[in-house]
């Protein structure tokens, strides 16, 4: 009754439990079907079908609080979802400098993939989903400032980079902006170090 009354306080709700309560709603949203309603509401009410099973041993709000959360919400999944969430909505998008940012599902828009402009040298394609879904790409500066945010990554190399690389250039001169960005190799590293 406490936990129905505050949700959101009393639960361990960590950047893990809602990014895969994020990523299990996403699915829902494209195969309603196939995949549950994990909004807070509707977990809400099955609250005792899935949160009841662990606590044996909870006493306090203390307790609770050293409960996992995101393993609760995938065990909860109806066999084989748990073994499809990962192939259906990756947490992470593995990028070619071998780096694998967590996308965020959290935003209206997304999924959203985050990492440094670098980071994307050398794509000729736009970062998709294993269905074939396209992420919304923020490319950031060396400071982690978003620069651009696209669904078309080539068209993106193709027109408007050639302005953001003239100013990136200025303002970062120790980072690589080349002309050709999907024929350049993808870093972490400042010129220096390549």
């Amino acid at each position: 009754d406490a936990v129905r009354e505050d949700f959101s306080g009393l639960l361990p709700w960590d950047e893990e439990a809602r990014q895969l309560q994020a990523r299990v709603n996403w699915l829902h949203q494209q195969f309603p079907e196939r995949w549950p309603d994990y909004s807070d509401e509707t977990l809400r009410v099955e609250l005792e079908e899935w949160l009841t099973p662990y606590l044996d041993s909870v006493y306090s709000a203390n307790d609770l609080s050293r409960l996992s959360l995101a393993q609760m919400l995938k065990a909860y999944l109806s066999w084989p979802l748990p073994q499809q969430l990962d192939s259906e909505a990756p947490a992470n998008w593995s990028l070619p400098t071998g780096s694998a940012p967590t996308l965020d599902y959290t935003v209206e828009n997304g999924p959203v993939l985050r990492a440094r402009m670098q980071e994307f040298y050398g794509l000729r394609e736009h970062p998709t989903l294993p269905g074939g879904q396209s992420l919304l790409v923020e490319l950031l500066s060396p400071a982690h400032r978003p620069l651009q945010i696209t669904r078309d990554l080539p068209g993106f190399w193709k027109g408007s980079y050639k302005e953001v690389a003239k100013e990136m250039r200025g303002r970062y001169p120790k980072h690589f902006w080349p002309e050709n960005p999907s024929d350049a190799q993808a870093t972490t590293r400042t010129k220096a170090k390549m």
